[in-house]
């Protein structure tokens, strides 16, 4: 007789990003997640700012500015890991 399965190895995956039920290709959500390369940076030096400064100066502005200063930050976080 077949056991049922009790998905309970799934729980204790070694890897951090491992979601149960998700794709793969959804681990690599940061290479999707920019649709225009360097826009961002661009913003920053045309305010002669530091993208980091102009991230942290931006972060909690509305649209698209605000939206793309928190991935910046998130970007850098990930970057340093």
């Amino acid at each position: 007789m077949k056991e049922a399965n009790t998905h309970a190895d799934e729980h204790t995956h070694s890897d951090p990003t491992h979601r149960v039920g998700v794709e793969s290709s959804s681990h690599n959500w940061m290479q999707g997640a920019v649709k225009h390369p360097g826009s961002f940076t661009k913003e920053a030096k045309a305010h002669k700012m530091s993208v980091h400064a102009y991230a942290e100066k931006e972060k909690h502005a509305s649209g698209k500015v605000g939206d793309r200063a928190r991935l910046a930050l998130t970007f850098e976080k990930e970057a340093g890991k």
